[in-house]
C-alpha cells in the first residue's frame, strides 16, 4: 500500500500550526509532526484589517513551516485560515502575500467549512460513526458547532464569537 505525506497548515487567529501527517488509506494517518507558532491574527479583527507587521510575521512563520514539510518529503502541502482572515477586509491581501513571500497558497474557508472541517476531524477522533456526536470549538476568533449524525454533518454553526475576540 502506498503512503503519501501531507501537511497542513491552519492559520487561525491565535496562532499558526503545521501537522505532517503520513496516510496509508484514505480513512487512516499517522501524525508524524506537530508545531505550532504564536501570532495573534485575532488581535487585528476589531480593527478588520491585517497590518504589514502581522502579514510578515505570518509570512515567517509559514517559510519556516514550508521549510520543515519539505525536509520531511511531504507531497503535497495545504494552508487554510480561518476567522481573522476570513473576516479582514484586506483578506485577498494577505493571501497574496503570503504566497509571493512562501510560495504556499492559502485558501480562506467559509464559517460552514470550518464547521464541516472541525466535524468530520472530532468523527475522526472520537470514533462516533454511529448516532450523534455534539462537538463545539472555540478558536480565537470564532467557534463552531458541529452536530454530526451517523459520521455525517447533520447542522453546523459558526458564530463570531471567540477567545481572542473575547478577551479583546
Amino acid at each position: 500500500m502506498k503512503t503519501q505525506k501531507l501537511a497542513a497548515i491552519d492559520i487561525g487567529s491565535n496562532s499558526i500550526k503545521l501537522a505532517i501527517i503520513e496516510a496509508a488509506a484514505s480513512d487512516s494517518f499517522t501524525v508524524i509532526l506537530q508545531e505550532r507558532e504564536r501570532v495573534r491574527l485575532g488581535e487585528t479583527l476589531k480593527l478588520r484589517f491585517i497590518p504589514a507587521e502581522a502579514i510578515q510575521k505570518s509570512a515567517d512563520a509559514i517559510a519556516k513551516f514550508r521549510s520543515i514539510a519539505e525536509s520531511r518529503n511531504v507531497n503535497k502541502i495545504i494552508a487554510v485560515a480561518t476567522a481573522s482572515v476570513r473576516e479582514a477586509d484586506n483578506s485577498n491581501e494577505f493571501v497574496e502575500e503570503i504566497e509571493k513571500k512562501t510560495g504556499v497558497r492559502v485558501e480562506v474557508l467559509s464559517s460552514i467549512e470550518e464547521a464541516r472541517l472541525i466535524g468530520i476531524a472530532s468523527v475522526q477522533n472520537v470514533g462516533k460513526q454511529r448516532g450523534f456526536l455534539l462537538n463545539i470549538d472555540i478558536g480565537g476568533g470564532s467557534t463552531e458547532l458541529s452536530l454530526m449524525q451517523d459520521g455525517y454533518p447533520d447542522y453546523l454553526y459558526s458564530m463570531k464569537l471567540g477567545s481572542v475576540s473575547l478577551t479583546n
